[in-house]
């Protein structure tokens, strides 16, 4: 059995998972971001880590009642974030998350050297990414700064609890605008660029490799009396697409969360700084992904349903949400809603850009509003899609899609007229945690191949496709052409 943990935005979950691939228990704990200035997004490690405990001890219990033997765990979280740590890996402040902008006066002091950074990190110079966090932290909280010993993100954190090491995976490293994507190593000119002191970095090992061994605290909860690995299976998004079967150069998905992300593989670095695209290593070791990012997606509907349905009963809150956009027609009754919350990824990468509403008249009612911020999901994926697309020089007929928003059937539609794509989503729509089982299956040997692996998987997995009309693909080609006009 191998144990996942899949360390999210506004969650987290430990899975177990046997063989096969089957996920016979999972545990989720989720906890809240706080934002104590404009522009800023942070989280209480402390809060972080009780959440992190408290899922593994509840997987230790289900592990021990049904005698199931631990061979590994993996570690999979989102990428970017930057938690200041001392020397045994305490948290020295909240983290500031890959949201908070208030890293954009460097960014924009830093446009000039916008293309000479692309090139060699394959990011285009953002807020999201690590590096110009960890500059902020340096210029406005001087003495957290001095006193860290690394400056790491959630995936390292994680895996410094479960075995007390401190690595840095080649894919999550890619996201920091700090690596050199071809190189795979840690730039010298952008870690100059950045004013980052290197050995506050961690040491790099490859994606999908062990960190190190569970740690004492580990192995008493869940009673283990051998060294069992901890390994660092990688960003969240390079996993997803792993997960979803993304094992081939041209392979292209979808993960839907807190934000929405269009991943293709690639067998090298490929580079578009016109397209806005990213160039990651990939969560199988060897291969790149190209990836396209809306910033906010599940994101933007946790708001609206917070603002517009608070009154409803809490557990059937997304369903009346589901009824109020299934209400109103589409194209919303001429409303048209930008959803760029917390800035805007691709294309063209503006951490000032907002969310925005336009068309709004007296005859629109909460339904139109609901509606409006799914359809404007719905294009800025279709639109992440397109560039990325573009970037590899392919067109494909058919695209695999996971997360949240893959369960929801309207939004399904709306993003297949979209994208004018047939779109595939799986009964099981956890390809994160799937895509750490594969790559730490592949580093225990259990598969010659992440296609043998996937292929496992495949096999329980049940299909489903849906591909729009001529008709609806029509409509939502002129609202997205609406919308990227504004």
């Amino acid at each position: 059995m191998i144990v996942v943990v899949d360390v999210g935005t506004s969650s987290l979950r430990v899975s177990l998972l046997d063989s096969q691939g089957l996920i016979i228990h999972c545990s989720q704990s989720k906890y809240s971001l706080s934002y104590p200035e404009p522009d800023a997004v942070e989280m209480d490690m402390k809060v972080f880590t009780g959440a992190l405990w408290a899922a593994l001890k509840d997987s230790a219990l289900c592990a021990e009642a049904n005698a199931l033997k631990v061979e590994a765990f993996a570690v999979t979280a989102q990428r970017s974030s930057v938690i200041p740590v001392d020397e045994v890996g305490e948290a020295l402040g909240n983290a500031l998350m890959w949201q908070d902008t208030r890293s954009f006066p460097i960014c924009d002091a830093l446009k000039q050297k916008k293309k000479e950074i692309y090139s060699i990190t394959g990011m285009s110079l953002s807020t999201v990414f690590s590096s110009p966090k960890m500059q902020w932290l340096k210029e406005n909280k001087r003495e957290i700064y001095d006193c860290s010993y690394k400056l790491i993100g959630f995936c390292e954190y994680t895996v410094h609890q479960l075995c007390g090491a401190f690595a840095t995976d080649t894919s999550i490293a890619s996201r920091t605008s700090l690596f050199d994507v071809a190189a795979l190593k840690w730039s010298d000119s952008l870690i100059d660029i950045f004013g980052i002191a290197k050995e506050k970095l961690c040491p790099i090992i490859p994606v999908g490799s062990v960190a190190g061994f569970a740690s004492k605290r580990l192995c008493e909860l869940f009673k283990l009396d051998s060294d069992v690995p901890v390994i660092s299976s990688g960003g969240d998004q390079q996993c997803a697409a792993l997960g979803q079967g993304c094992t081939r150069p041209g392979d292209i998905m979808i993960n839907t969360g807190s934000g929405a992300y269009v991943l293709g593989l690639v067998d090298r670095p490929v580079y578009s700084f016109e397209n806005g695209i990213s160039c990651n290593v990939s969560a199988l070791n060897g291969k790149w992904n190209v990836e396209g990012s809306v910033l906010s997606a599940g994101k933007t509907l946790d708001w609206v349903n917070e603002l517009f349905f608070a009154s409803e009963d809490e557990k059937n809150r997304y369903e009346n949400f589901t009824r109020a956009c299934l209400a109103s027609p589409p194209g919303a009754n001429g409303m048209r809603f930008s959803v760029h919350f917390a800035g805007r990824g691709t294309p063209v990468w503006d951490a000032s850009e907002r969310g925005a509403v336009f068309g709004l008249s007296f005859k629109n009612t909460k339904n139109d509003i609901a509606r409006a911020v799914m359809e404007g999901i719905a294009v800025a994926v279709g639109e992440c899609l397109e560039y990325t697309e573009k970037t590899m020089e392919s067109c494909t007929k058919s695209v695999r899609i996971s997360g949240g928003l893959a369960k929801d059937a309207l939004f399904i539609r709306m993003l297949s007229a979209v994208s004018k794509k047939k779109l595939l989503y799986s009964n099981q729509s956890e390809s994160t945690t799937l895509g750490a089982w594969i790559n730490a299956s592949l580093a225990l040997g259990k598969y010659k191949t992440a296609e043998d692996a996937f292929a496992e998987l495949n096999e329980r997995l049940e299909t489903s496709a849906f591909e729009s009309s001529i008709e609806e693909c029509e409509l939502y080609g002129k609202i997205a052409s609406e919308l990227r006009l504004k």
